[in-house]
């Protein structure tokens, strides 16, 4: 009986794999909860390293997103502005940044020579996160406005 518990275990575990990704719920305020949303909405997302962004105060990260309704994989930019990682208020600092990126400042270079993407930016913000998304995917387009609502700057 035990040999076949433990078979049933496997199977519910292997079984499960493939099941659909369970969103933690909520709005996006955060990089985490930017991510948790799009995999919610059946995207793929993976990580391909972090830059420091000129002007902005925090290093950005580099997501591949893929799937759904995208013409193909797609690269965001999430810039997220801890608390704790900052030392001081995330969320006021993410609203100087983004008024900034307003009021005319190009986001186009890097402080370690990683090259951004060239095309028409638009940018999004909502809580501690401010995401760069660099294309004109669409879906993608539709996506970051239901998440964060109208873009605050950029291509139109």
């Amino acid at each position: 009986m035990t040999a076949r518990l433990g078979v049933l275990l496997c199977f519910l575990a292997v079984s499960n794999c493939g099941g659909p990704v369970v969103s933690h719920g909520g709005p996006v305020r955060d990089h985490v909860t930017l991510v948790d949303n799009l995999r919610a909405r059946g995207f793929g997302v993976e990580p391909i390293g972090q830059t420091k962004v000129v002007p902005l105060d925090v290093p950005a990260t580099g997501v591949v997103v893929s799937g759904g309704a995208l013409r193909g994989p797609v690269t965001l930019l999430s810039f997220d502005y801890d608390d704790t990682d900052l030392g001081r208020d995330g969320q006021r600092t993410a609203e100087e940044d983004a008024r900034e990126i307003a009021e005319g400042a190009r986001v186009t270079n890097t402080t370690d020579g990683v090259r951004l993407p060239s095309g028409p930016a638009h940018f999004y913000r909502r809580e501690r996160v401010i995401v760069m998304y660099v294309g004109a995917d669409p879906e993608m387009l539709r996506v970051l406005v239901d998440l964060f609502g109208p873009q605050f700057a950029g291509a139109h």
